[in-house]
């Protein structure tokens, strides 16, 4: 769309321009032939305009490249930032996910280790954010996975069983496995 912009803008300002050389060209001939002074003044008057109209057609352009570049480089420098969030989140989850195996492996689930191993701290930090670049639906998955991971370090032994525990892993596998695809995707 700004493309299209830009090109009406060229060519409603070419069409200025050469107007302005033809009636000059025109002006000059007429000059040599009759020898009128008002002529000469005109010239140069016209002169004047076909400088202001180049000058603005460059600096017109350059800003409009120095804006592009500049919205370019922020897209790029936000989406390196929103990749290096979402490795960290990816990262956490993992961790998460290891932690919960070991209990499955151990036949049963540990307060004291959900409370002192899992943490949320990455996604804290960027779930906010996250609203704003995931697609709604992975945004919901993974802010309901972490809301059960977060109950999971407030319950007692008795509160989960295997299960239930099992589920929530398969859950943070869906998640990592959603977050790796959408970073492939960046």
């Amino acid at each position: 769309m700004k493309n299209i912009k830009n090109q009406v803008i060229f060519l409603a300002s070419l069409v200025v321009l050469i107007v302005t050389i033809s009636i000059s060209v025109g002006l000059i001939i007429a000059y040599l032939q009759a020898g009128k002074d008002w002529i000469g003044s005109l010239i140069g008057s016209l002169g004047n305009i076909i400088g202001g109209i180049i000058g603005g057609f460059v600096a017109y352009f350059v800003a409009a490249y120095q804006i592009q570049k500049n919205n370019d480089f922020e897209k790029l420098k936000q989406n390196a930032r929103n990749k290096n969030l979402l490795t960290l989140v990816v990262e956490e989850l993992t961790h998460i996910n290891k932690i919960i195996s070991i209990m499955i492996s151990q036949g049963r689930f540990s307060p004291e280790i959900a409370k002192n191993q899992i943490t949320i701290g990455s996604w804290d930090v960027f779930k906010v954010e996250s609203a704003l670049v995931l697609p709604i639906y992975e945004f919901s998955q993974i802010s309901s996975t972490y809301r059960r991971i977060n109950i999971l370090k407030h319950c007692l032994e008795d509160d989960i069983d295997l299960p239930r525990l099992q589920l929530v892993k398969e859950e943070i596998d869906r998640c990592i496995l959603t977050l790796e695809r959408y970073l492939d995707s960046l």
